[in-house]
């Protein structure tokens, strides 16, 4: 059976590649403090090769840049994914599929060890506790990623965008999926009152605030910030709302005039 880098032999050793030569095979055994060094060339050279080839996918037209699935129609093969040296590796449709299931088991591999982490106490986007210039910028299981600012809103812009286009997609479908679970949750709180938040109510460990629950009946949580901001936004629709309601018993309407004042008429 073949030896998976980092193996750790008895005498302390890590076990970094095979090299071959005239034939034969020998193990390459390092120290840690080698092992670290020559790991962390090797994701320098990895990281430059990639950036590289991110800059030449950007000056294409869109429609010409690779995409993982992406047909060549000259060759008949898929575009998979970029090799260590910053090249496009492509393949048979069969290569391309083995290619997708192995990421999906390797993925689901790596969460399940990331979700037995402890939970963090931060969302993506909140900054670091100690260090400045660093937010949240993923969570994957109970792990945290860091990063900049602009890749935190980077992230959040592009989850966000992805939610919109599967919700438009499929409408109906999880409307009916949300109302399902959102009935099942409040029956539960029916059957055992103690355990239904309130709004305002504070999470100890996090400090946030509880709103209400969601449309698939999840608790959502804010900021002290972000509570009090909609608490404010729903008090001035709630009010809107009675106003215009009142002009419409009395036979008029009303109006919102440039001062942001409503006028009933």
């Amino acid at each position: 059976m073949a030896i998976k880098r980092k193996t750790v032999r008895e005498d302390g050793k890590i076990f970094w590649a095979y090299k071959h030569k005239n034939g034969t095979k020998k193990e390459v055994w390092l120290s840690p403090k080698v092992f670290e060094r020559w790991d962390q060339v090797r994701k320098n050279y990895v990281n430059n090769k990639y950036k590289k080839y991110l800059e030449q996918q950007n000056k294409l037209p869109a429609e010409e840049r690779n995409y993982r699935g992406k047909c060549d129609p000259q060759t008949g093969l898929y575009f998979i994914r970029v090799s260590t040296c910053g090249k496009p590796v492509f393949g048979s449709k069969e290569e391309l599929e083995k290619y997708i299931n192995q990421n999906k088991k390797s993925k689901s591999r790596y969460y399940y060890r990331c979700a037995k982490l402890p939970a963090p106490t931060f969302c993506v986007g909140d900054p670091h506790p100690q260090t400045p210039n660093l937010f949240v910028k993923r969570i994957f299981g109970h792990k945290i990623y860091w990063g900049t600012k602009k890749e935190a809103d980077n992230n959040i812009e592009n989850r966000n965008n992805s939610y919109k286009k599967y919700k438009n997609k499929n409408k109906d479908s999880i409307k009916d999926r949300n109302k399902q679970a959102r009935n099942i949750v409040m029956e539960n709180l029916k059957n055992n009152p103690h355990l239904k938040r309130r709004r305002s109510d504070i999470d100890p460990i996090l400090g946030r605030f509880f709103w209400g629950y969601s449309c698939r009946g999840k608790e959502v949580w804010l900021r002290k910030d972000a509570f009090e901001r909609r608490h404010k936004n729903t008090k001035v629709k709630r009010n809107l709302n009675r106003i215009k309601k009142k002009g419409e018993q009395n036979g008029g309407g009303c109006v919102t005039n440039e001062n942001n004042k409503t006028i009933i008429y």
